[in-house]
């Protein structure tokens, strides 16, 4: 991965995981979600973001659909 796309990625996930604190109201998601990775395809037509859940099995469903 090049430096550039390394920097677009990591802005893209600091985004991210400030939008879901700020601006997103589901409580389930935002107590309980953390962006560890984005992954943008090189056109930047496309990204992968990878999220971690710390909460039980049970709940990890609800949060992922929330």
């Amino acid at each position: 991965m090049s430096r550039h796309m390394g920097r677009v990625n990591g802005l893209l996930k600091q985004e991210l995981s400030q939008l879901i604190m700020r601006e997103l109201k589901d409580p389930r998601v935002a107590s309980f979600v953390t962006i560890t990775e984005v992954d943008t395809k090189p056109d930047l037509d496309h990204a992968l973001v990878f999220v971690s859940v710390m909460a039980s099995s049970e709940e990890q469903n609800d949060v992922m659909r929330g």
